[in-house]
């Protein structure tokens, strides 16, 4: 049975949400998660962090993360973090771009702190995202350069990742964390995970819904039903991918408007214009001219 938990536990720095739980409080601050973790969460722009008990840490990751995201959160670790064996259940299914920043800040803390995480940690089991932010995160142990004697396990589905743990509580604990970041996100995890697999394909041939569906692991209909909801549709979602391609291009000079149009998987510099125009609201010329 769920309960609405409205505790300030100690010192609640702000209102959160009012979110069902029954397993996890929220911490008012990542300083507080960390000197206090034990059945609490936090989040922050792009991820939540819980830990259910000692023995079971995890965060859930979405969208865009950047440098600044986590880089607080990174410090803290190095003060704190888990002091007994544990095993670690990351959740990055939700991903839509890995940054380099990110991925050179991780690879830093792991290789520093190597002698504490073969120690401690026992099991990582990892939701990957689909298309190439997938392959970064598969591939990431592969290009830490350390030996990594605890076990590593990759999934396509966060409910395994979860079940993996073996934890008793393992089933109730992910359907909570899925409602938490769910709420916090405000994207269905399969809309997450179209997003993150229509940034990393534009460009790499055609897409249609039949592909993102078998990619995704769900049939086409359950899909369009996702997206139904969701009050968006495959087209849609498309067409917002390859704007946020562009939208990065744009902000190098050098690159022509036929070009971006091009890497940005749309048939021509007017083609490109007339998307670009209904989505964002200015022309691509416009934007990259600073009329954001």
């Amino acid at each position: 049975m769920l309960r609405i938990d409205s505790s300030t536990d100690g010192g609640l720095a702000e209102a959160g949400p009012v979110i069902a739980t029954s397993l996890l409080r929220r911490a008012g601050s990542l300083r507080e998660f960390f000197e206090r973790p034990h059945g609490h969460w936090t989040s922050t722009r792009s991820f939540l962090a819980w830990c259910l008990d000692a023995t079971l840490w995890g965060h859930v990751f979405w969208g865009d993360v950047r440098y600044e995201d986590l880089a607080p959160t990174v410090a803290l670790l190095e003060r704190f973090g888990p002091a007994q064996p544990y095993d670690l259940v990351s959740d990055f299914s939700r991903i839509e771009r890995i940054d380099l920043g990110v991925f050179n800040l991780t690879r830093r803390y792991l290789v520093e702190h190597a002698d504490r995480h073969r120690a401690l940690l026992r099991v990582h089991s990892i939701a990957t995202p689909p298309g190439f932010a997938g392959a970064v995160v598969a591939g990431f142990y592969g290009v830490v350069g350390i030996a990594v004697p605890w076990v590593v396990r990759h999934h396509r589905d966060p409910g395994e990742a979860f079940r993996a743990s073996r934890h008793p509580h393992a089933a109730e604990l992910r359907t909570e964390v899925e409602r938490l970041s769910t709420s916090l996100v405000g994207v269905p995890p399969v809309l997450s995970a179209l997003r993150a697999y229509l940034v990393s394909e534009v460009g790499h041939g055609p897409l249609v819904v039949e592909r993102a569906a078998s990619e995704l692991g769900v049939s086409k209909r359950s899909l369009q039903r996702h997206l139904e909801r969701a009050g968006t549709s495959f087209a849609e979602e498309h067409n917002r991918a390859r704007v946020d391609i562009a939208k990065d291009l744009l902000c190098v000079p050098q690159i022509s408007i036929e070009a971006v149009a091009a890497r940005a998987g749309f048939a021509s510099g007017s083609h490109l214009a007339r998307v670009f125009g209904r989505v964002v609201g200015v022309t691509p010329t416009a934007y990259r001219g600073g009329g954001r």
